[in-house]
């Protein structure tokens, strides 16, 4: 009987381990969604600066070419 109980405990640690880590993938899964929303927002925010640099760009080339300076 002392073997089946001493099996027993062994199969309850695993059983919380095993919650333990699943828990934690949960988590490390939470924060990789996040990081990765937080990048996609970081790019939009950088294309938009990007396409606003552009059109002030050609806005100087436009202004520029108005005033005869190459």
């Amino acid at each position: 009987m002392a073997f089946v109980n001493d099996k027993n405990k062994h199969v309850i640690k695993e059983s919380e381990r095993l919650k333990v880590q699943m828990e934690r993938e949960k988590q490390m899964a939470k924060a990789a969604a996040l990081a990765q929303k937080e990048l996609e927002e970081e790019k939009k925010r950088m294309e938009d600066d990007l396409a606003l640099l552009k059109g002030q760009r050609d806005q100087m080339f436009k202004n520029a070419g108005r005033y005869g300076i190459p």
